[in-house]
């Protein structure tokens, strides 16, 4: 391109000085009218062989983070899980109340398709489980899955005088909590046959 001393200007720059009403009646630009900017191929020309990137100024040093003090938290294992699960089966098998409210949270609910019961309500039918010969039985292993929290399901049948012959069949999904340093179960879910 030929410099015929016609200042050039950049699109964006032209434009953005347009909309602005900096441009004179000739066409010029009130913000270049000191000097022409240089037509394209006379930019100087990035070296193709070398990547240029940005840079950033590194943080500033500060003091490096406090150590957190070491907690007294107990560390939880698949293990303590499943002995939990089975404190709560055993609870439902002996109708022992006591032991039920020992391993379940504060918040622990029974989950099942009719609704949900509290954990004092959940208690408070253990001497219905009695009187109906209430039993649950695993019929596979106990799976754990994840941790903090852990969950615990187990295929179950369960048998009582007050059910067919058969039982009914389903799989308990315990979700378990820490509470007080204790692994509890915070949540009981029941799918399958109703209860």
């Amino acid at each position: 391109m030929i410099n015929s001393g016609i200042k050039v200007m950049v699109p964006a720059i032209a434009a953005a000085a347009m909309l602005l009403g900096a441009c004179g009646s000739d066409g010029g630009s009130a913000l270049a009218a000191e000097e022409p900017v240089p037509a394209a191929e006379d930019a100087p020309q990035p070296d193709p062989t070398t990547t240029t990137l940005p840079t950033t100024e590194p943080p500033a040093t500060t003091e490096p983070p406090a150590t957190t003090e070491p907690t007294d938290a107990p560390v939880f294992t698949a293990q303590d899980a499943i002995d939990v699960v089975k404190a709560i089966g055993q609870a439902y098998n002996t109708f022992d109340a006591d032991l039920f409210l020992s391993v379940t949270a504060e918040d622990f609910l029974f989950v099942d398709e009719r609704g949900t019961a509290d954990r004092s309500t959940q208690a408070s039918y253990f001497p219905a489980l009695r009187e109906g010969s209430h039993q649950g039985e695993r019929t596979g292993d106990l799976v754990v899955i994840g941790e903090d929290p852990f969950v615990v399901a187990e295929d179950v049948v369960v048998t009582a005088n007050f059910y067919p012959p058969e039982g009914r069949v389903g799989t308990s999904t315990y979700t378990l909590t820490v509470e007080n340093g204790e692994l509890k179960v915070l949540e009981h879910r029941w799918t399958g046959d109703l209860l």
